[in-house]
């Protein structure tokens, strides 16, 4: 839980719209950059970042499940590209 509440306060959370959002995705579809998560716009969070807290550990909304869930999927695209990164150097 440490871990998450760190990934919580180093988060950059950028709040956009509709389109940008669909604009970004299609930047990075483009580019092949991966998107592991998306966080919505909660004026919960909002609030809670005004006061300096993680959000992860004042709320349990929307934007709090997806910042965890983004953490996660973060996590788990790390260790399947570090595994393939491996295999890669192991059959050069």
């Amino acid at each position: 839980m440490q871990k998450l509440k760190s990934f919580s306060r180093t988060l950059k959370l950028a709040l956009f719209n509709l389109k940008n959002s669909q604009e970004i995705r299609k930047f990075c579809r483009k580019r092949e950059i991966p998107v592991v998560g998306m966080i919505p716009f909660d004026e919960e969070m909002i609030k809670i970042l005004n006061l300096g807290k993680p959000v992860v550990e004042v709320s349990s909304g929307p934007a709090a499940r997806a910042i965890e869930e983004t953490y996660v999927a973060t996590l788990e695209y790390l260790e399947a590209k570090n595994q393939i990164d491996y295999a890669l150097e192991e059959g050069s």
